[in-house]
């Protein structure tokens, strides 16, 4: 069986979202081994310009890139 790992940014906070979460990651488990890894979002001022956006990104995508499992598909 397959280990599906699951990298998402930020964390659910809605029970709705919850609940539809957890009968997905229910679902999937018929496949494999599943694994849910929330990572925290990188927060921005209100009004963010474009550079701070873009860094903001480039610092979401680096943390993704590190918790990704070594051999992992994209």
């Amino acid at each position: 069986m397959a280990a599906i790992t699951l990298l998402c940014m930020g964390k659910l906070k809605e029970r709705f979202y919850m609940d539809a979460a957890k009968e997905y990651l229910k679902r999937l488990g018929g496949f494999g081994a599943v694994t849910l890894l929330e990572l925290p979002e990188c927060r921005l001022p209100d009004n963010p310009s474009r550079q701070e956006i873009l860094a903001g990104l480039k610092k979401e995508a680096a943390l993704v890139r590190e918790k990704l499992p070594k051999g992992s598909w994209l």
